[in-house]
């Protein structure tokens, strides 16, 4: 299946650090590049997901803009780091290609 969700990624000194609303979570990016924000986002995105499909609970609809922006000011914000105001943009993920490649890491067909 393919869905996309939307990140909110900010610079903080020499690195990014990434906001995924849907999923309440956080990850970073260590150099200033966005193909890396993307990369972790992604996997970020996928695990949580493939996790949740795993276990039988509920997966998050995708959040447009304006309720992905809301959850940020809410949830992340803090008087330390400001989120909310930072660049939005999705993520696609592809859940049947993603579990895919965790099998075959799973089974060593992959190192």
């Amino acid at each position: 299946m393919k869905i996309a969700y939307p990140i909110i990624y900010k610079q903080n000194n020499s690195y990014y650090l990434i906001y995924i609303p849907d999923f309440d979570g956080f990850t970073e990016a260590e150099h200033l590049d966005i193909a890396e924000v993307m990369g972790m986002a992604r996997d970020y995105i996928s695990d949580c997901y493939v996790m949740l499909e795993n276990e039988n609970k509920t997966i998050p609809k995708p959040s447009n803009y304006e309720q992905a922006v809301l959850i940020a000011k809410e949830r992340a914000d803090s008087d330390d780091f400001i989120f909310s105001d930072g660049e939005l943009t999705y993520i696609d993920i592809d859940t049947v290609v993603y579990r895919e490649l965790l099998e075959r890491l799973n089974n060593g067909t992959i190192k």
